[in-house]
């Protein structure tokens, strides 16, 4: 395998560990087990978690290894926040430029989250419901706000799989339910309504901050 394969290996390996929340925020992680585990030497290991550590996800101890760092509380809200705020923003501007949603996709979007929420399928639950964020911001043609959808996906995703890991028995798949009720809206153009939808839940991610968890 090529020098530049095995670095992508590792490094597509390692951030996918962290963002399912496989490899918790505070866990250290060895560059010489990490180089066992997956068969190859330290030094495409080592350009992973360099490249890992300029994207935020990892700080390097000295002679201690490698930290998972630790999601703040308030990114996590900032970041469902802005999920929102793309999708508030998407449905006036769908409205303005008069473009259409694709109602079949988002309802199997939606399918398949209700499905994985039947089946307690955390992971999967999540990553169809941002799919079906990212179908609703879509709707708009507005590439500059895909992109920051983009940039947001990966690290929204990992503080909903650490927050699942770290609070087992609070409440959890609420995002089922408010893309119900905003596809609901959609389909039947009462798009205050879905607007509605968003900014309750909103208020509803922040009275749960109060209480210590998302």
């Amino acid at each position: 395998m090529a020098a530049n394969s095995m670095v992508e290996t590792a490094y597509h390996y390692i951030r996918e560990q962290i963002i399912r929340g496989d490899r918790l925020p505070g866990s250290v992680l060895s560059e010489n087990e990490l180089a066992a585990e997956m068969g190859m030497s330290r030094t495409p290991i080592r350009s992973a978690v360099s490249r890992l550590e300029q994207e935020g996800y990892l700080q390097a101890l000295k002679n201690r290894g490698v930290l998972v760092k630790d999601i703040p509380f308030k990114d996590m809200l900032d970041t469902y926040e802005m999920i929102l705020m793309l999708q508030t923003a998407s449905i006036d501007l769908v409205t303005e430029k008069e473009t259409a949603y694709d109602l079949a996709m988002l309802g199997e979007r939606l399918r398949l989250q209700e499905e994985a929420t039947l089946q307690r399928n955390y992971e999967a639950y999540v990553d169809h419901g941002l799919a079906f964020c990212k179908g609703v911001i879509g709707a708009a043609n507005n590439v500059i706000m895909l992109r920051v959808f983009d940039s947001l996906h990966d690290k929204f995703k990992q503080a909903a799989m650490v927050n699942y890991s770290l609070t087992p028995t609070q409440p959890h798949y609420s995002m089922t339910a408010l893309n119900q009720k905003i596809y609901e809206a959609i389909r039947t153009a009462d798009y205050d309504e879905a607007k509605s939808a968003l900014r309750s839940a909103n208020q509803e991610a922040r009275r749960r901050a109060v209480r210590g968890y998302m």
